[in-house]
């Protein structure tokens, strides 16, 4: 059981004599947009696939139908996600790592290059007396 995406509800106004119809062209017009749904009962529509599933529900309230759908992302893509946004974090942290080192090492050869620079290179003579 995943994590529920999305909640809709809408009301279709004096629909209620059509209810088989209306259900029949929902399941047609969605399997023209490419998605399987299963009529599970009257007027429960089901779907499922590796990263959603979909549940809809179309009932009858006096002379209206009333609409509801509710969308879940999958169990397995949410630890997708997860796993994925830790691999980042990870291997952030460890690029971080690589390049502190580097910094590191080159700040520490700058600076001793520089001391030995100053203990290798004579001091300049004194200036000339003045005349």
């Amino acid at each position: 059981m995943g994590i529920t995406v999305t909640r809709y509800s809408r009301l279709y106004e004096d629909r209620a004599p059509v209810f088989e119809d209306f259900v029949k062209e929902v399941h047609k017009d969605l399997q023209t947009r490419g998605y399987s749904f299963e009529i599970a009962e009257a007027g429960v529509l089901t779907y499922e696939d590796s990263w959603n599933s979909a549940r809809i529900r179309i009932a009858q309230e006096d002379n209206n139908l009333r609409y509801i759908y509710t969308i879940e992302m999958s169990t397995l893509a949410l630890i997708g996600i997860v796993i994925g946004i830790l691999l980042i974090l990870i291997v952030g942290i460890v690029i971080a790592i690589l390049w502190y080192t580097k910094y590191s090492s080159l700040k520490k050869a700058m600076t001793a290059a520089g001391e030995t620079a100053a203990t290798k290179v004579p001091p300049l003579p004194p200036p000339p007396p003045p005349t």
